[in-house]
């Protein structure tokens, strides 16, 4: 992962268990990825441009990662959207328009 930290992953999300870890790393690497894509940017350029990942980046990260914990499937049976409006309102100002 370049962004998040299984540490900060696990943190985040309360959990406490090692037996997970393996499926912690590939969603927070799924997440990084879907994050990287709907801001136009490498995480390179992020950086360079912002001297680090911003915070709210971060956030938007760990917050996708619980989100895909929380939700293992393609559809979940209390809801079927798209990504959580939160994640979008934390990243929107940073998409690098073409």
């Amino acid at each position: 992962m370049k962004v998040l930290k299984l540490s900060e992953i696990k943190m985040n999300s309360r959990i406490e268990e090692d037996m997970e870890d393996a499926v912690l790393v590939q969603m927070g690497e799924a997440a990084e990825a879907v994050i990287e894509a709907s801001l136009n940017r490498t995480w390179e350029d992020i950086e360079k441009t912002y001297g680090g990942i911003p915070a709210d980046i971060k956030r938007a990260c760990l917050m996708l990662t619980d989100h895909y914990y929380n939700n293992r499937g393609a559809t979940s049976n209390t809801s079927v959207t798209a990504l959580p409006f939160g994640i979008q309102a934390l990243v929107k100002h940073y998409v690098k328009l073409i």
